[in-house]
């Protein structure tokens, strides 16, 4: 039988040494390799979880997500995010001592900048007024003087990207441009409007604008068995039009400016005098009874809710009345937007910066845009180039 030598395997010269050093080598580059390619593996794996739950979030999606708020970062450890989680926590447990009954949960959320676009380059319902004053063909010869400057007056802070004074003159031409159409009407003129393109991003309509992190949270907030309401300057007409379909709320809970409504048939007869009858038909008188800002936000709270809200979310000074009055309830508390995102959105940091100082005094809690959010409009949404 022929002898059995390492000469036989192996080589005397170090040949067979080298060989296996080289092998050990390759393992372990290839042990490398694999521990890579498992890592983004894993990486990918969970981008494409975060796009699925972006891109396919639009509010009422019965998700079988459980992850909540799976679309706000952790960007700060102690930021909004957490707050929120620890405060439903606290609140919903019936043994603790934050215990809050369901029927006082109450959350009241500002529309235009909190929940919606706010800069495209202007508010949704002012470039609405400009389309019906300057390019409706069936109203534009109609429009008085009053409501031509009150449209160029919004023109030209829109052409200098800034947001138009909410004035009570241009709140009033408002009113007037929707004289003697039907409530019914109005819904399908927003409708129609809103279904265009958006003038300032790319793969969105100007009616899907929704902030997809805040209708992730507004969905939270109602499995925890808060009644949501939306309190805002926009009309509120034009906001419930916009609002359906988005967000799983009666379109009593929407509560924006309001004006005057009267029968077709009851010309200026006072409401008190006249009897509505079942062949009359409900229109708009082209009055503003009250612009929603400020105190008035306030008072329509007492008017329409008639509890004080256990959480307030503005983004805004004119949300500031109704955030101090979240927080005159003893578990109150009040949340504020900042658009600092200057990539996905038309941020503003100098504005973001002085707003946040204000609200860091106030004691409201701030929620960046920039850098609390995974996303704001979806990733396959991008904002246009000068340009497009």
């Amino acid at each position: 039988m022929e002898k059995i030598s390492i000469e036989k395997y192996g080589n005397p010269n170090g040949k067979g040494k080298k060989t296996m050093i080289l092998c050990l080598l390759i393992n372990l580059v290839l042990l490398a390799l694999a521990i890579i390619f498992i890592a983004l593996y894993a990486h990918e794996k969970k981008k494409k979880k975060d796009n699925k739950n972006i891109n396919s979030y639009n509010g009422n999606n019965n998700s079988t997500e459980t992850e909540p708020l799976s679309l706000w970062s952790d960007f700060d450890n102690d930021g909004p995010k957490k707050i929120i989680l620890n405060y439903i926590k606290a609140i919903t447990d019936e043994n603790g001592v934050d215990y809050v009954q369901k029927e006082d949960r109450i959350a009241v959320f500002d529309f235009d900048g909190t929940l919606f676009q706010e800069t495209d380059p202007t508010y949704c319902d002012h470039k609405l007024y400009m389309y019906r004053v300057f390019n409706d063909t069936d109203y534009k010869d109609k429009a008085t003087d009053k409501q031509i400057e009150a449209a160029n007056t919004i023109k030209y802070y829109s052409d200098m990207g800034k947001l138009p004074p909410l004035d009570l003159k241009t709140a009033e031409a408002m009113a007037e441009v929707y004289k003697d159409m039907k409530v019914n009407e109005i819904y399908e003129y927003t409708k129609k409007y809103i279904d265009q393109p958006s003038d300032g991003y790319n793969n969105m309509k100007r009616g899907d604008a929704f902030y997809k992190p805040m209708l992730e949270l507004v969905e939270y907030l109602q499995k925890n068995d808060f009644i949501i309401y939306i309190v805002t300057g926009t009309d509120t007409y034009v906001c419930r039009a916009i609002v359906d379909g988005h967000m799983n709320i009666p379109q009593s809970h929407i509560i924006g400016t309001e004006t005057l409504i009267i029968s077709d048939n009851q010309k200026d007869v006072d409401g008190l005098d006249y009897k509505y009858s079942r062949n009359d038909t409900l229109q708009f008188k082209g009055e503003l009874v009250s612009k929603n800002l400020n105190m008035n936000k306030v008072y329509y709270i007492a008017k329409e809710i008639g509890k004080i809200p256990l959480l307030s979310f503005g983004n805004s000074g004119s949300d500031s009345s109704m955030a101090e009055l979240a927080l005159q309830n003893p578990q109150g508390m009040a949340f504020m937007i900042l658009c600092d995102d200057i990539e996905r959105e038309r941020g503003d940091l100098e504005k973001a910066k002085s707003f946040e100082e204000s609200c860091n005094k106030n004691n409201y809690i701030t929620i960046s845009m920039r850098d609390d959010w995974k996303t704001i409009y979806g990733e396959n949404v991008t904002r246009k180039k000068t340009s497009d």
